[in-house]
């Protein structure tokens, strides 16, 4: 049932608590940009895998084992003018450098990179089930 002073709007609290929102709350969170269909992401959680993400060397949230976090901080959901430069995930950086391993044709400069990023090769983590991500240098 609602009245003037409820909307049908409704958000949790808190887990198995259920409360309405008054049409002034909810005119407030919109005035601020934070409605409750403005945030989509809100709550939602997503597999932060940082050995396989492009973004992980400017994440301060990248775990070191992979597990949930919220989708609000994580890179790849931002938008592209607000996500920071990309480069090679540790994943890549592993599987160039097994190529390198085998035998495949590389050029000049991914050779450069392989000589100082992976001089011996890939990283214990490329066949790995719960690859761990290096701790940055702070």
């Amino acid at each position: 049932m609602t009245t003037r002073f409820t909307s049908q709007r409704v958000a949790k609290s808190r887990p198995g608590r259920i409360r309405t929102l008054s049409d002034r709350q909810v005119a407030a969170l919109r005035f601020l940009g934070a409605g409750p269909e403005s945030s989509a992401f809100a709550g939602q959680m997503t597999r932060c895998i940082a050995y396989m993400c492009p973004w992980a060397h400017a994440c301060d949230i990248a775990p070191s084992v992979p597990s949930a976090v919220d989708q609000r901080a994580c890179h790849r959901f931002r938008g592209e003018a607000n996500r920071p430069g990309s480069g090679l995930s540790e994943h890549s950086v592993d599987v160039l450098a097994d190529h390198r391993r085998v035998g495949y044709k590389l050029g000049e400069s991914t050779k450069a990179m392989l000589d100082e990023a992976r001089p011996d090769g890939p990283s214990t983590n490329l066949r790995s089930k719960r690859p761990r991500y290096p701790v940055r240098p702070s």
